[in-house]
């Protein structure tokens, strides 16, 4: 079993022990609601594209849609679906569900009709709140839910177009640590998507591991928010700002120039990517002839970075530390943490690091027994940030979560320092001629290759071997 040695302070003492002091004071998330507007009212909190939004304002937005919400009739522990590119309006619903009790349920905006249509029927929301661009989708998905109601449109201003104009009525706010506040659908590699439940208990556990780890988290410090608020790597890292009272800048649309523009414009000094975001930024970056200046840290993770786009990217940010961090919805996001002195000194650049203090991390084969050190299996942890279980799916639960451990279905080994190697899910495994084969280490391999730009690889038949992989190759420009 691996355990993480004490953490290291990121940021000045006091600083951080103030932030950890604030997330312990915290039994539910809007709790930190009364204490920015004591401490920073004037301060903004969240911006996006075209508004800005104060801590002050946040505070008032939320407790007048909690008020809404009540008057609307929601329960705690019912549902509302948000479809919506990246917004303030993200954490205007956040914190109202947090005081009301109501559970926030963010929707992909990538996927198909049928899609939405079958979570939002799953998860029996009562209310969709629609950014305009998708006002038909969310019409059409409420239409096809037996209990959903209305279809409201999210505006800038706060007030969705008059929904929540002009009310200010007194809420009472729940004090349930154990209540789900998230409920994050998983991509679902095989059949329906399941609704991963995600409490205040598991949210600020969340919190208090990663402040510490993946900052600066200075009352100065700037951070941008590019991945989608629907992805528990996005809003998992709009979380972190909120506890530490930074400033997060929200970007609507992934593209690397509005990235280059938010790092530039708003003196930047952390932010989150998945490896594809981060292989987007490096390709335009090295066309474009320009490094990126300024960012302390970027972390990334939620799938494995080749050893070849590190190096790369590291090339275009020289004054950037790297943090690698593994999670999943399961565990509300990182359980795993690579420190980045690891990445500055070249080591270890395929690990994702060491457990959270917290957490317990073990390598199991098919019948749960741990294996020895360097030797591959699945991947199980236990951690305070574990969900409570998926909703409406038990038997997928007790699969899922045995004895208090998490099975992840990722493929992984320990080496003798206890630093964490993932090699792909158990899923992908392709068994050639008898051997095991990660198609994510292949996949490294072809990277390295100077004219490739991105690679996928998957298994096919084979008379001789049974399973080979076969390489989807796209070239690099010229």
């Amino acid at each position: 079993m691996v355990q993480r040695n004490d953490p290291q302070d990121q940021v000045p003492g006091v600083a951080l022990e103030a932030i950890l002091a604030r997330i312990d004071a915290c039994t539910c998330f809007h709790d930190l609601l009364p204490v920015h507007l004591r401490e920073r009212p004037t301060k903004v909190a969240l911006s996006d594209e075209t508004s800005e939004l104060t801590y002050s304002q946040l505070h008032t937005r939320a407790h007048r849609i909690a008020a809404q919400l009540n008057q609307h009739g929601l329960k705690r522990g019912e549902r509302i679906a948000l479809l919506s590119k990246n917004d303030v309006a993200f954490v205007d619903l956040m914190m109202a569900a947090s005081i009301t009790g109501v559970v926030l349920v963010p929707l992909n905006f990538r996927l198909a009709q049928p899609e939405i249509d079958f979570i939002v029927q799953d998860s029996e929301a009562k209310l969709i709140f629609s950014g305009r661009n998708f006002l038909d989708v969310a019409r059409s998905a409420r239409d096809n839910s037996p209990n959903c109601n209305a279809t409201i449109e999210i505006t800038s201003d706060g007030t969705f177009g008059g929904w929540n104009a002009g009310h200010t009525l007194r809420t009472i706010g729940q004090s349930d640590a154990d209540a789900v506040l998230f409920q994050m659908y998983t991509s679902g590699t095989t059949g329906h998507q399941k609704g991963v439940q995600l409490t205040h208990k598991t949210l600020l556990a969340l919190c208090r591991n990663d402040v510490q780890f993946l900052g600066p988290f200075r009352d100065d410090a700037r951070r941008l928010a590019c991945m989608p608020l629907f992805h528990v790597a996005g809003n998992g890292w709009l979380f972190f700002g909120m506890v530490a009272g930074c400033r997060t800048s929200l970007v609507e649309d992934i593209s690397p120039e509005k990235i280059f523009h938010q790092i530039s414009k708003q003196n930047l000094s952390c932010t989150l990517m998945v490896p594809a975001v981060v292989q987007m930024l490096v390709l335009a970056a090295e066309e474009q002839g320009r490094t990126i200046s300024g960012l302390k840290t970027i972390a990334f993770g939620a799938a494995p970075m080749p050893a070849e786009l590190l190096k790369r990217a590291q090339a275009i940010c020289p004054e950037t530390d790297f943090i690698h961090v593994y999670g999943m919805p399961e565990t509300t996001y990182m359980i795993c943490v690579l420190d980045p002195s690891e990445l500055r000194a070249g080591r270890r650049p395929d690990s994702c690091g060491t457990p959270f203090p917290d957490t317990d991390l073990k390598i199991v084969d098919p019948d749960g027994n741990e294996l020895p050190v360097g030797t591959p299996g699945e991947i199980i942890c236990r951690t305070p940030q574990m969900t409570p279980g998926y909703w409406h799916r038990r038997e997928a639960t007790a699969r899922s979560i045995q004895d208090g451990w998490y099975y992840t279905g990722d493929a992984g080994l320990v080496d003798a320092e206890g630093f964490l190697y993932i090699r792909d899910r158990l899923k992908d495994l392709l068994i050639s001629g008898g051997e095991n084969v990660y198609p994510a280490e292949v996949e490294n391999a072809v990277l390295a290759h100077a004219s490739v730009a991105e690679v996928v690889v998957i298994g096919v038949p084979d008379q001789k071997q049974g399973e080979v992989g076969l390489a989807v190759v796209v070239l690099r420009t010229g």
